[in-house]
């Protein structure tokens, strides 16, 4: 009953849009009704993998993850759906003359079916690509996530943070006082520095992670005058896992490195503010909250 129920809703849907009633539809041939049966699976897979989903937080690569699933299940609701479109505009072809679907409509199907089906295997190229960096950026946050979980507990982490200038992967305070905004990239490649740029195989990164990090440190400098009543000093840290950074390379004061120096790195003496410590707690609830710009 329900799948009936559901085929007879759908149906009359369709037919709203159509300008005809269910009986109508229902007396169509055998092969039209197909052929509205995968027009209608083929626009709610679309449909259903645009919908945008909350992505998780609170771990070591939760958002990314999340992201990396999103765009698995997108990839997968076009191609389901798309592939759907692309044969029913065959079967509508391959049935024009019962339809009596004239020359313009002939043309406009093989258009389509051609068309479509070069426009299908682009998108679908370049969602795989997408995945693909998605599910590197993930294991790349991973990786940091358990390197910080082994330094034990004076080291306290807050995982995705929310800023309006992009995600922050994570802020680490640590017992002294000493704050860290870390920004983890899992570009391959050889990163040098052209004055104030970041180059990875002597080229610009397409997203600059220092620009992005100064513009967080600076936001959150203004969240922690508001929360504990004066600017503490952050040092940013882009943390690279696959691509070779030289030793010791710095770029607008923010350190660039590779993931197997940051352990020490989070470790070296710094500038401290023990008030930082004794406040984490209300530092991360007020950090979770909606962003203020």
């Amino acid at each position: 009953m329900l799948l009936q129920g559901l085929a007879l809703g759908s149906l009359g849907l369709l037919g709203g849009i159509l300008g005809a009633s269910v009986p109508d539809l229902l007396g169509l041939p055998i092969g039209a009704l197909i052929l509205l049966w995968i027009l209608i699976l083929g626009i709610s897979l679309l449909a259903f993998g645009l919908i945008p989903r909350k992505l998780g937080a609170g771990e070591a690569g939760a958002s990314t993850r999340a992201m990396a699933m999103r765009r698995k299940r997108i990839l997968m609701a076009v191609t389901l759906g798309g592939g759907l479109l692309l044969i029913a505009a065959a079967l509508l072809l391959g049935e024009s003359r019962a339809l009596g679907i004239g020359g313009a409509g002939l043309l406009a199907l093989a258009l389509i079916i051609r068309l479509g089906s070069d426009l299908l295997d682009r998108i679908v190229r370049r969602g795989e690509r997408a995945v693909r960096r998605a599910e590197r950026g993930a294991y790349a946050e991973e990786q940091v996530g358990r390197i910080l979980e082994e330094l034990g507990d004076g080291f306290f982490v807050i995982h995705d943070l929310e800023s309006p200038y992009g995600n922050i992967d994570r802020l680490v305070i640590t017992r002294e006082g000493h704050m860290f905004l870390l920004e983890t990239k899992s570009h391959p490649g050889r990163i040098t520095a052209d004055g104030d740029r970041l180059l990875r195989n002597g080229r610009p990164i397409e997203k600059d992670p220092i620009q992005q990090i100064l513009r967080n440190i600076l936001w959150l400098k203004g969240r922690l005058r508001e929360l504990i009543g004066r600017e503490p000093w952050i040092e940013g840290v882009v943390v690279f896992s696959r691509a070779f950074v030289p030793a010791d390379l710095v770029v607008r004061g923010v350190r660039v490195q590779n993931i197997r120096y940051l352990r020490q790195t989070l470790q070296r003496p710094g500038r401290g503010d023990p008030a930082l410590w004794e406040a984490r707690e209300r530092i991360r609830q007020a950090l979770k909250g909606k962003p203020k710009d």
